[in-house]
């Protein structure tokens, strides 16, 4: 699973994956409350909750900007 580069506090709680280098590669996994970050992990935010082409930002509320509606 591709991961954000960025870093996150240990107490930001939507970055749920906890990762840790190891001898073979990064060692990831869930953070849980059962099982919560450990010594030496760092949060990571998994890039499809980020990614701005799976979560393009909402089209404009056409009914929030009415100032141009008032002056006719």
């Amino acid at each position: 699973m591709p991961l954000d580069l960025d870093r996150y506090p240990d107490e930001d709680e939507r970055a749920n994956v906890a990762v840790m280098p190891h001898h073979t590669g990064p060692y990831c996994r869930v953070v849980t409350k059962d099982e919560p970050l450990r010594d030496g992990e760092r949060r990571r935010m998994p890039h499809f909750a980020t990614c701005p082409v799976l979560n393009p930002p909402p089209p404009p509320d056409l009914f929030t900007d009415t100032d141009h509606m008032m002056e006719r």
